[in-house]
């Protein structure tokens, strides 16, 4: 005879992470292929290793990269490729017999630079997030606990 299940414990679903909760736009910088092998487990990602970044010279204690005015800049080129995105691919090739080319010019030349930019602040996050699981599992192989974490 199968062991009674407790009331509270019967249809409640586990809490959701918020990691889990992230909406993906579903856009990769790199394509997505599929896995070759096996996965990796919880084991492998305790293995992995990393040297910290220094910080650059002349930089103040607590001072972060990229600044809130850095950050700030990134809004402007965003709002414009916003703007672009909006018009029609008729309105788009009209457009170029009314503005002055070494604005367009100067236009791509800013959406390239916050492109790059962004990707290297992608980058950054992404190892960012490795790193952090990986710290995780790292802890957790060594027996640590995580504090309000239940073993279910």
């Amino acid at each position: 005879m199968a062991k009674a299940t407790p009331k509270s414990k019967r249809n409640r679903l586990p809490k959701k992470s918020a990691v889990e909760s992230v909406e993906k736009i579903g856009y990769d910088l790199v394509k997505t292929r599929p896995a070759k092998g096996k996965l990796a487990t919880v084991r492998d990602y305790a293995k992995v290793t990393w040297e910290p970044w220094t910080r650059e010279k002349g930089m103040a204690a607590g001072e972060l990269i990229p600044s809130n005015e850095r950050l700030l800049e990134f809004g402007v080129p965003c709002r414009m490729a916003y703007a672009v995105m909006l018009r029609t691919r008729a309105e788009l090739i009209e457009s170029h017999g009314k503005v002055d080319h070494s604005q367009v010019d100067e236009m791509v030349a800013c959406f390239a630079d916050t492109s790059e930019m962004l990707k290297g602040l992608v980058l950054m996050l992404d190892t960012a997030y490795l790193r952090v699981l990986a710290s995780a599992a790292a802890f957790h192989a060594k027996g640590g606990k995580f504090p309000g974490v239940s073993a279910a």
